[in-house]
């Protein structure tokens, strides 16, 4: 139910096809011959770091970065494009891929996504009830989230500027961010399933 317009939303899911044609496309666009590579070994956080890597370099050849959510089970992974329209679609959207982490018993989700950053200021700034979108001061960032079903969690955040037309990005940041924040209806599924599946 969209709250600002007082309708129905509709989430459609469709699978595509990852044939070999899609994959010679994405490789001449992207040339990934030297871009990081992970093991399905690889800590949460590692994981986690070399995605957002692969997002900066998917961020500065496209110019955007879809919202993507990576579900991990072992070493099986899928993923999910859910980039939103507006607000409601991204709550909606994280309802979604919450079913489909339960579907999958998926244990460990990276998820990246572009926002709006801004600092916190005290309580008597006009600012600090505003977010981050409303504020002038704000900073474009691509954003990497990662939790998993044992309490592990990462984040990690590059903030760009546009700069005719392409982004210009700043080093990559670790922060520290609460996944109830970003990620609350994946911990609430992982919290149902019965504690002999952890």
């Amino acid at each position: 139910w969209h709250l600002g317009h007082e309708a129905l939303i509709e989430i459609e899911a469709v699978s595509t096809g990852r044939g070999e044609e899609e994959r010679e496309e994405a490789r001449a666009r992207y040339d990934f011959t030297d871009w990081p590579n992970v093991g399905s070994e690889a800590s949460l956080k590692e994981q986690a770091e070399v995605w957002h890597q692969w997002g900066r370099r998917f961020l500065e050849r496209d110019g955007s970065h879809r919202t993507i959510a990576s579900l991990l089970r072992g070493r099986e992974n899928t993923l999910i494009d859910v980039t939103p329209t507006d607000d409601q679609a991204k709550r909606a959207n994280l309802a979604r891929i919450a079913l489909e982490v339960d579907r999958l018993g998926a244990d460990s989700v990276i998820f990246t996504t572009e926002a709006w950053m801004a600092m916190a200021v005290q309580e008597d700034d006009p600012r600090h009830r505003l977010r981050a979108r409303d504020r002038t001061d704000r900073v474009d960032s691509l954003i990497t989230y990662a939790a998993a079903r044992d309490g592990g969690s990462a984040a990690f955040s590059s903030a760009f500027r546009m700069v005719d037309g392409s982004p210009v990005l700043e080093e990559v940041v670790p922060f520290d961010a609460d996944p109830r924040q970003a990620l609350g209806p994946i911990l609430e599924v992982w919290g149902r399933w019965p504690a002999e599946e952890k």
